[in-house]
Order: structure tokens, then C-alpha cells, then sequence
């Protein structure tokens, strides 16, 4: 995974650099969003894989745009 790879998305949190994949990104988001345990919906924050912190709505946006 490189900084110039059209596939690859840059986080930056905390003054720390994460780079992510589109598709772990994607990955991240529908698991969180589509958790339901015993069929009854309880979506969750997606969280970074790296601190196990959840991702911001301002995130989340940057992700989007």
C-alpha cells in the first residue's frame, strides 16, 4: 500500500497518519452499520482498526466526498 496507489485513502487523527484501502474502508463501515444481533438492528460506530477509536462524522464526510 503506497501514498500514490488511486486506492488508497489517508486519515489523518491525533496527528498520526493511517492509510486505509477503499475496500477495508467499505469493509469497516458495513460491518458496524449492519450489525443486528438476533435479526433486531443495532448498527454501531465504525471504528479505526489501528487505536479502536470511532470514526467522526467529519471522518465519515471526508471518507464520503
Amino acid at each position: 500500500m503506497s501514498l500514490k496507489d488511486k486506492n488508497t485513502f489517508v486519515l489523518i487523527e491525533n496527528k498520526s497518519i493511517y492509510l486505509f484501502r477503499l475496500n477495508e474502508l467499505i469493509s469497516i463501515i458495513e460491518t458496524a452499520i449492519g450489525h443486528a444481533p438476533n435479526f433486531f438492528t443495532a448498527p454501531l460506530v465504525p471504528l479505526n482498526p489501528y487505536n479502536n477509536q470511532p470514526l467522526t462524522n467529519a471522518t465519515l464526510y471526508n471518507i464520503y466526498f
